[in-house]
């Protein structure tokens, strides 16, 4: 919420003086949108999409100031891999990662820096899976552990100031894409 975002970034200011590097990882699942309710897609909108842009725009208001800093976005493999019955989920990462490619191409001056993880399937609470099928699947390289992608974020962020590192697409070896 706007209110939850706010009070976020006033206890950061209050406690850190500012921020450097904002990751935004946020993902709620969701049916297809004809078995939706109209409540039910938006609040997936507002969390997946809104809630990044609320964020980065919170963050770039201290960054500017302080001479810079990165913001890293985790996105989805969704972009690109259309899964029937992720037509709102899909959505909503294709416009993180448009909003990403736009956005820093209007904060490079400022010296941000603006990068995307498309992470494939990952073992999080996010999947339906059992934990037992989620343990079979990342035995079976179908799935990531959340380790791998936080692995992926920590290289982009630790390159050189003169170094952007604009998408990553980390996926397990054996990701079913269908």
């Amino acid at each position: 919420t706007k209110d939850g975002i706010n009070k976020v970034f006033a206890e950061l200011d209050a406690k850190l003086g500012g921020i450097d590097i904002l990751v935004a990882c946020a993902a709620l699942g969701a049916d297809p949108i004809h078995e939706m309710a109209d409540d039910d897609w938006r609040y997936v909108i507002e969390t997946n999409l809104v809630g990044y842009l609320a964020c980065a725009r919170e963050a770039i208001l201290r960054m500017e100031p302080q001479g810079g800093g990165h913001l890293l976005f985790v996105g989805s493999i969704s972009t690109e891999i259309k899964a029937e019955g992720e037509s709102v989920y899909s959505a909503t990462k294709a416009g993180i990662q448009a909003f990403a490619e736009t956005l820093r191409k209007e904060v490079a001056v400022k010296n941000i820096k603006v990068s995307v993880v498309q992470p494939g399937s990952v073992d999080t609470d996010m999947q339906e899976s059992s934990a037992e099928q989620k343990r079979e699947a990342v035995a079976a390289h179908e799935m990531l552990h959340a380790e791998e992608v936080a692995e992926a974020i920590e290289f982009i962020l630790t390159r050189s100031e003169r170094t952007d590192i604009v998408n990553v697409r980390i996926e397990p070896r054996l990701q079913k894409t269908s």
